[in-house]
This record gives C-alpha cells, sequence and structure tokens, in this order.
C-alpha cells in the first residue's frame, strides 16, 4: 500500500532525510528521531514541516551517534501511518517470548445491555512484528479509533436541564433573527445517525393524527414552544418513530412510522416537512416509513416570540433551543427523553428526500442548503461545534451532562461510516541510502 522512497543522505555535518509524499490532503509532515540500540528508544519530535515538502536535514547530531528517522503525515482529522525507518547504523531486531493467548472476562453491562466480552490479552504478532511495533511505538490518537469517530451516548435523564445537548435558535431579549439552524420558514429535513437498545426507550405507542402526542414518546429532537404554535419535535414510541408539527394558529399534526428502530442497530434517519402544503415525512434507511399532510406555513422559531410563562417564569432557558435527546422543559415523567446513541446531526432549509434514497455511508457534507451540521466529533468537553458554514452562523451547540449514568458521554462511534473523514496517506516506505 505505501509507495516510495525514503532516504537518509549522511555527512559529517547532519543527516539529510528524504521522502515521497503520497498524499493530497496534508497540512504538515512530522519527522521523529530515536537513539538506535540493542533497547527499544523513546521517538522524539525533531521537525514539523509543511505540506509539500520532501526533505528535511537533521544538523542537531552527536559525532559517532547512530540515529533512526521516521516520518507521518498529518491533518485536521490525524496522523498517517508511519514511514518505515531509516536508520544511520544497521537496524536490530531481537528475540521476544511469546505473551498469552486471548482470554476474555465478562464486563458487567449498562442498563439496557447485555454483558460485553472484552478481551485480557491480544493474540501474539510475529517476533518480528512484534519488534517493529517496539521500534516504532505508534500511537492512535483519540477519536479515531472507528471510522466514523466519535457519537454522542445519551441515557434519559429527564430532569434538571441534563443529559441533553441545546442548540439556541433565538435569542428572546431582541428581535433580530435567530441563527441558521432555526430552520421551518421553508422547507426542512432533519436527518442523523441513531441506535438504541430494545426497552431502553419504554414509551408506550401514541395515536397519531391531529394532535401533538410526539410529545408522549421517548423525546429525540424537541423544538417545541410551551403551550405556543409553530413548534416540531420527533420522538420514539412503541419502538417507532414519531414526527410532530405545530402549526401557526395551534393546527397540530403527527405521524407514526411502521418500523421498529430500537433494535442495537444504526439507522439513518430523516425526516421532513413542506412548507406549501405541511407535507411530512419519515425516512429509516432510506426508505419511506411514514407520510402525512401536515399544517402549512411558518413553523420557525418567531424573531419576536415571547416565552410563556410555564417554568417557575419565562421558559427562556428551554423555549428558545432545539433541544437533542431529552425533553426540553423537564415537564414530568409522562414526557421521557431519549436513550441511545446520535451521531451525524445535518439540519437542512430544504426536501432533502423525495423518493426512495441509499443511506449514505459517509459523514454528511455541508452546501447551500444545509442549516447546521453537527458531526459530533469532539471527543470531549462541552461544546458541539456547527461545521456547516452556513452563512449567520455557526449554530453551535453546549452538551449538558448529567444523572446516572452521566450522559451524554462521548463514546468511539461504530456507525457505518466507512468513508469517513481520514488521516492522509503515509509519506512513503523508508530506505537506508549511502
Amino acid at each position: 500500500m505505501l509507495l516510495g522512497l525514503f532516504t537518509a543522505a549522511l555527512s559529517a555535518q547532519s543527516n539529510d532525510l528524504r521522502w515521497r509524499d503520497n498524499s493530497p490532503n496534508e497540512d504538515s509532515f512530522e519527522v521523529e528521531r530515536t537513539l538506535q540500540g540493542p533497547l527499544p528508544n523513546p521517538w522524539e519530535l525533531i521537525a514539523t514541516v509543511g505540506p509539500d515538502t520532501t526533505t528535511y536535514s537533521d544538523v542537531a547530531i552527536e559525532p559517532e551517534t547512530d540515529y533512526c528517522y521516521r516520518v507521518r503525515a498529518r491533518n485536521a482529522i490525524g496522523p498517517s501511518d508511519y514511514t518505515n525507518l531509516a536508520c544511520t547504523g544497521p537496524l536490530i531486531f531481537f528475540r521476544f517470548e511469546e505473551i498469552a493467548p486471548t482470554a476474555q472476562v465478562t464486563v458487567p453491562a449498562r442498563p439496557g445491555e447485555g454483558p460485553r466480552p472484552q478481551p485480557l490479552a491480544k493474540p501474539p504478532p510475529s517476533p518480528a512484528l512484534l519488534a517493529l511495533a517496539l521500534l516504532t511505538l505508534p500511537s492512535e490518537p483519540p477519536g479515531l479509533t472507528g471510522d466514523a469517530g466519535w457519537a454522542l451516548r445519551f441515557y434519559g435523564n429527564g430532569y434538571g436541564d441534563i443529559d441533553r445537548v441545546k442548540i439556541r435558535v433565538d435569542d428572546p431579549a431582541n428581535s433580530r433573527p435567530g441563527p441558521p439552524v432555526d430552520v421551518g420558514a421553508g422547507d426542512l429535513t432533519l436527518e442523523f445517525w441513531l441506535k438504541a437498545n430494545a426497552g431502553e426507550n419504554q414509551a408506550a405507542g401514541v395515536t397519531c393524527g391531529l394532535n401533538n402526542h410526539w410529545i408522549l414518546g421517548n423525546i429525540v429532537f424537541d423544538r417545541d414552544r410551551y403551550n405556543q404554535d409553530r413548534a416540531y419535535g420527533l420522538s420514539i414510541a412503541g419502538r417507532r418513530l414519531v414526527w410532530g408539527v405545530d402549526g401557526p394558529g395551534g393546527i397540530s399534526r403527527t405521524i407514526c412510522g411502521s418500523r421498529d428502530v430500537d433494535d442495537g442497530v444504526w439507522h439513518h434517519i430523516a425526516v421532513g416537512r413542506r412548507r406549501s402544503d405541511g407535507r411530512m415525512t419519515i425516512w429509516v434507511d432510506g426508505w419511506l416509513d411514514a407520510q402525512g399532510d401536515g399544517p402549512p406555513g411558518d413553523i420557525s422559531y418567531p424573531d419576536d416570540g415571547v416565552p410563556g410563562d410555564y417554568c417557575d417564569g419565562p421558559c427562556v432557558d428551554s423555549d428558545p433551543f432545539l433541544v437533542v435527546g431529552a425533553e426540553k422543559h423537564d415537564a414530568g415523567p409522562q414526557y421521557p427523553s431519549f436513550s441511545g446513541w446520535i451521531d451525524e446531526i445535518r439540519v437542512s432549509a430544504s426536501i432533502r428526500y423525495e423518493i426512495e434514497f441509499a443511506r449514505p455511508l459517509a459523514p454528511f457534507l455541508t452546501d447551500g442548503e444545509t442549516a447546521a451540521l453537527y458531526h459530533l466529533d469532539e471527543g470531549d468537553g462541552d461544546l458541539v461545534g456547527d461545521s456547516s458554514q452556513a452563512a449567520g452562523g455557526p449554530s453551535d451547540g453546549l452538551r449538558k451532562p448529567g444523572g446516572v449514568p452521566t450522559g451524554p458521554e462521548w463514546v468511539v462511534s461504530d456507525a457505518p461510516l466507512a468513508n469517513a473523514p481520514q488521516p492522509p496517506p503515509a509519506p512513503s516506505e523508508l530506505v537506508l541510502e549511502r
């Protein structure tokens, strides 16, 4: 897979390195050095050089001292693999004792999960490969263990403004337009990846129709306005998706999906709503799961909206937000929150899907229709960044952790995004030139 040439030209004053640039997308190259000897020695980063660079001269060398070098590329996603080694002296390999074979232990499960077998030890590699591994000491950067990066794991702690992500859609202190994520003045599509285990979201099935019964399910997305119109939300009830809209003048409509989605498998979910006639759709893995005609008109958050006085005062900390993973007002146990995993959220000011489609297997891209885009690849901290680059943005969100277990927590995602953004290819294979 790695083609190219890495050379180390030796002189009295410097060790001159050359490699082949095999990647079109690096931001830099990192040059590392270690002392050559019979024991593994620590690697030291000695230089970071710019993109498209293919040479480096190491002048900080000691006389009669042998060194080994390696190089890797790096971009915003992470580092590439290393080249193999270029050394000023003969490369030494060693004998290694065989390590224990793979064993397993059962780790206690989280609520709703089955026991998880975990390896105690890895199968033994070949001695030559183990020697190379000890010499290169590769490290796996956080968030790149799986192709899909990170995701958020929610636990359904529906109280106290915790276990959720909050994305502001309006500032009630003024009448200026909200950020781009405040969609609904025109068409809209909300899409994301979801995984939920059976039994974790226990809301019973609801009666769909001219009502707002979506609020009775385990709420996944909540852009409600307490006892006011121009609202929408998505939940799981009776194991199926429930998508609801409250239109201008208090006319409501809820449609119910027909496919169980709490089966421990990742699903691509998309819900749409057309302004002109109110048509509502639910798509699961590219298939139309439900459709119906809802109220037409503007359902964006009013720029001059005034939160109602229903939250021990005005609902200023809940109304003007799009909330992910929870019922935004913490109005009581009859309005339960979501338990499960969410990855890759895209909010669009258009109808994305009109006919059946192949579900996307790569992270969402931004375009002129994208109002907000959350890859959920931060991996730590409370910022949930919007990378849409939509005019007027970003529409960043805030993670609000809490509860037992504490959610939402950052977890390595195993969503089927095989074509996720990747680090650059490794620069090249190494040889020694004398």
